[in-house]
């Protein structure tokens, strides 16, 4: 929890997995964008390809994620 700066009440809790999915989408989704801008594309496209990208990575930590609680039963 210390280690993710994440709510003490999210500790030990499946709403964890949520935040920390959710979190890295957002990081995720700013350094796309910086990384876009610096390889010269414009905002709309920057923000249009950060989307894209940190989407993907979220759709994929979501299936990810069911498919553990799937072997673990829960």
């Amino acid at each position: 929890v210390t280690l993710f700066w994440v709510a003490n009440n999210l500790a030990n809790t499946a709403e964890f997995n949520n935040w920390l999915i959710n979190d890295t989408y957002e990081k995720y989704l700013e350094l796309e964008y910086n990384k876009a801008i610096q390889l010269g594309r414009s905002e709309s496209e920057a923000q249009s390809y950060s989307k894209q990208m940190a989407n993907k990575g979220r759709v994929e930590a979501r299936k990810l994620l069911k498919q553990v609680k799937e072997k673990r039963g829960y």
